[in-house]
């Protein structure tokens, strides 16, 4: 079984407030839906995938993604399929060597993008 830590607080934030219901469940789809990884916020999957997932329209979910970017809360690479939350880093820092080490292999499978080189940066 796998788990996904997700800050509390979200609830608080002004950003995460004002969004449309779409998009607020279309943010708990990307921070842990069935497209994670273990990276911390990078996720490979495009607007079909979270679609599916959220069981949500094609369009809808690309208008919450909209909000959510607009928003300031992820980056998105259609191209690659790349979806980032750039503060996830932040809320789930690296515990040990030995995971960064797995996170680094990991990095390999998620498409050249500048997402997947963002998250190499935190």
């Amino acid at each position: 079984m796998s788990y996904r830590k997700i800050e509390p607080r979200m609830w608080d934030d002004e950003r995460f407030a004002a969004l449309s219901p779409e998009a607020k469940l279309t943010w708990l789809c990307i921070l842990t839906g069935p497209h994670t990884t273990a990276l911390p916020g990078l996720s490979v999957c495009g607007v079909a995938s979270l679609a599916e997932a959220i069981r949500y329209g094609i369009d809808t979910v690309s208008k919450a993604l909209h909000e959510l970017c607009a928003a300031g809360l992820v980056k998105v690479n259609l191209g690659a399929r790349v979806i980032l939350v750039p503060n996830a880093p932040k809320y789930n820092p690296c515990p040990n060597v030995k995971v960064l080490k797995g996170w680094w292999s990991m990095l390999k499978n998620v498409p050249d993008s500048d997402e997947k080189y963002s998250e190499i940066k935190h």
